[in-house]
């Protein structure tokens, strides 16, 4: 039957389960154009929504690139907050590490545990921990794109950033 979201068996829905596959990726099939008729594979889906998140004047782009624009505004905002001296690597634990060189990105020299940035603040950890969520849940635009949405704003505003640009869900 038709998919409604929230009912039980949601994720199974559009992830993978059956007995010859248990890689649970996500699959775009044709019952899904019966709510996704734009989507020509599954990044592209936007469904019905209207809000223009991050603020770029395009309604139609696909949710994953709303949130991958929200997530770059933030990052931005965590390295002047933190006076241009940290910086990420996704690839590298623990992922944030002292820009020794102010070049602002991180380099092989300093993504290192020795190296990992310690000048925390309540409201730098909380922006930073928000960040990451954003890069290591890679379904977060699909799984629920208001809450991902909301914390990247709420992030960028509590360090003291302009959100007058975007728009909260």
């Amino acid at each position: 039957g038709a998919f409604t979201h929230g009912s039980n068996g949601a994720c199974s829905y559009c992830h993978v389960v059956d007995a010859d596959s248990h890689a649970f990726k996500p699959e775009l099939t044709s019952t899904c154009s019966m709510c996704h008729g734009e989507a020509t594979d599954i990044a592209t889906i936007r469904l019905m929504r209207t809000t223009d998140y991050d603020g770029d004047g395009d309604v139609t782009e696909p949710l994953a690139d709303e949130i991958a624009a929200l997530a770059a505004l933030l990052y931005a905002e965590i390295q002047t907050a933190s006076g241009m001296t940290l910086v990420y690597s996704a690839s590298s634990y623990p992922y944030w590490f002292t820009d020794t060189n102010g070049d602002g990105v991180t380099d092989a020299d300093e993504a290192s545990y020795s190296n990992s940035y310690k000048a925390w603040t309540a409201e730098l950890l909380r922006a930073a921990n928000n960040y990451q969520i954003s890069q290591k849940e890679h379904g977060a635009w699909a799984h629920n794109t208001d809450y991902i949405a909301q914390i990247l704003i709420d992030s960028i505003e509590d360090l003291g950033g302009d959100i007058s640009g975007v728009n909260r869900p």
